[in-house]
């Protein structure tokens, strides 16, 4: 009897990533696991091309996986994604950089970042990596 296992590591290092970092947090407002591994399999399949940053869903991919599980989004916030999402962070770093009267250059040594993301961002043309997001974060304070 032959047997036709289909495996693609990509996918399943993905279905990793999403079980390791939102499951708890998930589970604990009642979802069960066969709901979460269900809308992990419709979300994979709908976004093959699926990246991560750190692990973590990229912010407009955040929401679309909420709305498959059925949770409010600032249910499964973390520091990044509630800056990120319930505020206007282009215009907090805008602002901020504008209060100390530094150019995007002078703000982009400062934060270790380049000033064309600083500018993306600031523009709102670009969500900051949490990576970024530290450098910033750190600055700012």
């Amino acid at each position: 009897m032959l047997v036709h296992l289909e495996f693609n590591l990509f996918q399943e290092a993905n279905r990793l990533n999403l079980y390791e970092k939102y499951f708890d947090k998930s589970s604990a407002l009642g979802v069960t696991l066969e709901e979460f591994y269900n809308a992990i399999n419709i979300f994979l399949s709908e976004n093959p091309k699926l990246e991560f940053d750190e692990g973590y869903l990229k912010p407009p991919d955040f929401i679309k996986f909420c709305d498959l599980i059925q949770v409010p989004p600032k249910k499964l916030y973390d520091k990044y994604y509630r800056f990120i999402l319930s505020k206007n962070f282009s215009k907090i770093i805008l602002n901020y950089r504008l209060s100390f009267n530094l150019n995007q250059k002078e703000f982009a040594k400062l934060t270790r970042l380049s000033p064309v993301t600083i500018g993306l961002i600031e523009n709102n043309k670009k969500y900051p990596t949490r990576k970024q997001f530290s450098q910033l974060m750190n600055v700012i304070k």
